[in-house]
C-alpha cells in the first residue's frame, strides 16, 4: 500500500548500477491530491533535495526552485480508485 500524496522517483532499467541513466526521472505521485513533496538524492552531486509537486486544472508541475538543472522530470500519476 501507498499513502495518497506520496511520490515514487521512477529511473530507467540497467543491468547495472552503474549504467543507471539519472539524467531523466519519471516522479509517480499517488492518490488524488493537488500538492505533494519528495525527497531526491542523485548519486553525482550527493545533495538530498526537496522537490515541490503543485496540481493546477489536472496537470502536475515542479516548483522551479531546488531542481537539479541535469535531470529531466516526467510526472506520472496514479490515482486513489
Amino acid at each position: 500500500m501507498i499513502r495518497a500524496g506520496a511520490v515514487l522517483p521512477k529511473i530507467k532499467v540497467a543491468q547495472h548500477t552503474d549504467e543507471m541513466d539519472w539524467s531523466s526521472l519519471d516522479l509517480v505521485v499517488y492518490g488524488d491530491e493537488k500538492q505533494a513533496v519528495v525527497s531526491l538524492c542523485l548519486p553525482k552531486d550527493n545533495i538530498l533535495r526537496e522537490l515541490y509537486l503543485e496540481q493546477k486544472n489536472g496537470k502536475w508541475s515542479l516548483k522551479k526552485e531546488n531542481l537539479p538543472a541535469q535531470v529531466k522530470f516526467s510526472i506520472n500519476t496514479v490515482s486513489g480508485e
